[in-house]
């Protein structure tokens, strides 16, 4: 996720920080869901997903202080510009497209 940061700019509006939480949050979700090396193209799918999801929403409690949302001081148009970024790549299911900056 780092390196998608890092070569988007879009997603380059969130401190590692965000991202950490959503990964707690994919996995207090699912806690079931295996991280093995096979399994970390759906983890990234699902990842990418629940990003949109808590864009979407406007809420991402931070995991450890769930009373904070972590987009409450985030520009709302910004949230929406990443919100409809990564909702136009779930929509074409071009996951990999995020990759395609990555040097």
């Amino acid at each position: 996720m780092k390196v998608i940061k890092n070569h988007h700019p879009q997603m380059g509006m969130f401190a590692s920080y965000f991202y950490k939480n959503v990964l707690f949050m994919l996995d207090a979700r699912n806690p079931t869901a295996s991280w093995g090396r096979a399994d970390l193209a759906n983890r990234f799918i699902d990842m990418i997903n629940l990003i949109h999801q808590v864009l979407s929403d406007r809420s991402l409690p931070l995991h450890f202080n769930s009373k904070v949302n972590y987009l409450a001081s985030e520009s709302p148009t910004s949230i929406s510009t990443v919100a409809n970024y990564l909702g136009d790549i779930i929509k074409k299911g071009n996951y990999s497209s995020l990759l395609d900056r990555v040097p």
